[in-house]
């Protein structure tokens, strides 16, 4: 984030992130909260220690191949194995390396964590490194350029066009993927960044193989910092955090004057502050431990009475809307759809901050009006393009119930909770309203 001299005020400022621990079960925990107008919008823990990142680089020990599912178990540590689908070794880098890219057991690879280990199951693992910054991801297994569907052609074709300059002529060709914030970046921010990214790929591709079995070879940044690069770069954005570790290293790491930040890591306007209070925690001041504990129950209270319950089950997330006690003398089919209106607005906001992923099937209320149907879709879809994640309504089945798909990143906020001892409430709890702050 490029970060400018002038403090965001916190009364005046529409995006800022918390950086606070707070009690979690038996721990106290590093929480991130993004708010946007005073609202948040994200809340994450920290991941437990000794934990295998996503992001992180192994190399790792084939222990046993299943051609039966197409896959491999890789071992990564002495403690530790993982899951590699063969899809994703197509081009391994082996220490054996053999000229089909075939693998057998006991080969010694390169693999990094794409998914942590999630329900008891094992870490997700791929072959395919990535190497990511905040404008670009240099990609091992694809040669080419990508880009974000959210950039316009215009922004393509520059970016495009300034990335091959910047590609010709080196040791090794890797693919490169250029994120929404990379349309916006100046021709010496790509370069900067393209070249600190490719000299980090070269070392580990070249000389990652002489290093011992189970080595690792990258550590991905800390969750918040990792957090903090994604954020869009046209948001201006305030940073408050009562630890003082944490904002010393944003100091020392961008280069910090006054308490605003104008390192080259960071693509947008900031500032950071050092929350100092011997009365009232930083937690304790955004009520950010009962917001997890509603975020945490199953139903979600809507301002014209109505209500959602939010259900996470093995295959899927089931978001049911009921309209509760209907007053006034309004038509069924308006109010039912102001109901719903309320609802796909809260809908779209709760999975950002519960962070629930894959597939989403949601039961609005029915109504007659097939234009009214449409026109909630649309507004449900329009409630999307606001999620930095990945999400999309798919169809609306025979029986109206709406599907929609949201691309899995993180862990959801309930088995992050879990991690700690902290279990969701039992049955429908109490929910918080939407103009409760929740």
């Amino acid at each position: 984030m490029q970060l400018n001299g002038n403090a965001v005020k916190e009364k005046d400022s529409g995006r800022v992130v918390l950086l606070t621990r707070l009690p979690v079960g038996t721990s106290r925990p590093l929480a991130y909260v993004r708010l946007e107008g005073g609202r948040p919008v994200q809340f994450e823990l920290e991941p437990p220690g000794n934990k295998e990142r996503t992001g992180n680089i192994y190399v790792g020990k084939i222990e046993r191949l299943v051609p039966a599912v197409q896959a491999a178990f890789v071992r990564i540590s002495p403690e530790q194995s993982g899951y590699l689908p063969l899809a994703k070794a197509k081009q391994p880098l082996a220490r054996m390396a053999r000229a089909d890219g075939s693998l057998r057991e006991q080969d010694e690879l390169l693999v990094q964590v794409e998914r942590e280990a999630i329900k008891g199951k094992l870490p997700s693992l791929t072959a395919a490194l990535e190497f990511p910054g905040s404008l670009m991801v240099l990609l091992t297994d694809h040669p080419g350029i990508f880009f974000s569907p959210r950039l316009s052609e215009k922004e393509k074709l520059r970016v495009g066009a300034r990335l091959e300059q910047l590609r010709k002529g080196r040791a090794l060709s890797f693919g490169v993927l250029v994120r929404t914030n990379g349309g916006k970046a100046s021709d010496s921010e790509l370069s900067h960044e393209f070249e600190a990214l490719y000299r980090e790929a070269e070392r580990i591709c070249r000389y990652g193989l002489t290093r011992s079995v189970y080595s690792r070879l990258k550590t991905a940044d800390s969750f918040w910092m990792e957090l903090l690069e994604g954020l869009p770069r046209q948001e201006a954005v305030e940073i408050v955090t009562d630890e003082k570790e944490i904002y010393e290293e944003l100091n020392g790491r961008f280069g910090s004057r006054d308490g605003a930040l104008p390192g080259e890591s960071f693509q947008q306007e900031a500032s950071v502050r050092l929350y100092q209070s011997d009365l009232q925690p930083l937690y304790k001041k955004y009520g950010l431990e009962e917001l997890l504990g509603r975020l945490l129950e199953r139903k979600v209270e809507l301002p014209l009475g109505g209500f959602l319950v939010i259900e996470q089950t093995e295959a899927f997330v089931a978001v049911d809307v009921n309209s509760g006690k209907r007053g006034g003398s309004q038509a069924p089919d308006e109010f039912y759809y102001r109901v719903n209106l309320e609802a796909a607005k809260e809908i779209a906001r709760q999975l950002r901050l519960r962070n629930l992923s894959g597939t989403v099937l949601i039961d609005f209320i029915n109504m007659k009006d097939p234009a009214l149907s449409d026109r909630l879709c649309q507004e449900l879809q329009r409630r999307f393009l606001e999620d930095p994640v990945r999400t999309r309504v798919i169809d609306v089945t025979r029986l109206n119930i709406t599907e929609v798909t949201r691309q899995k990143v993180r862990r959801p906020l309930w088995e992050q909770a879990k991690q700690y001892g902290k279990e969701p409430p039992a049955k429908a709890g109490s929910g918080a309203g939407a103009e409760e702050g929740i």
